[in-house]
């Protein structure tokens, strides 16, 4: 009888944590924003990284995930998914839903050179 309620409780604990992880994903996925200013669509969250494109201003993102301080990871129109600047002035968050993603909290400082923010590095056109 011990055997078959902790299989029942483990099993119904399984399966909340799926559901949980699943509206967690749903929530991400509601979440948009626009491109402000052009911007780099990125292979890593980095400035060193390989850049995929170029989304000018106007269009719109989903957005994936924060990576960190300063990148989101974002899913354009024609689908592909690499990660830009959480910079005010390249992107917007639209949604009721972004406030799940969060919103950048750095106001314009330099991120350092480690490869992970937004810093002042060599990029194509100029923008992160």
């Amino acid at each position: 009888m011990k055997k078959q309620l902790t299989a029942l409780l483990l099993s119904s604990a399984i399966a909340l944590s799926f559901t949980a992880a699943f509206t967690a994903e749903q929530a991400h996925a509601a979440a948009n924003a626009t491109i402000v200013s052009g911007v780099n669509l990125r292979t890593q969250p980095s400035t060193s990284s390989k850049t995929i494109g170029i989304l000018k201003a106007g269009e719109t993102v989903e957005l994936l995930a924060k990576a960190n301080n300063y990148w989101y990871q974002v899913k354009d129109a024609q689908g592909r998914t690499g990660y830009v600047s959480s910079n005010s002035k390249y992107i917007k968050l639209l949604s009721p839903g972004s406030s799940s993603v969060g919103s950048s909290s750095n106001s314009g400082t330099n991120p350092g050179t480690s490869g992970s923010g937004n810093g002042s590095g060599s990029t194509t056109g100029g923008s992160h």
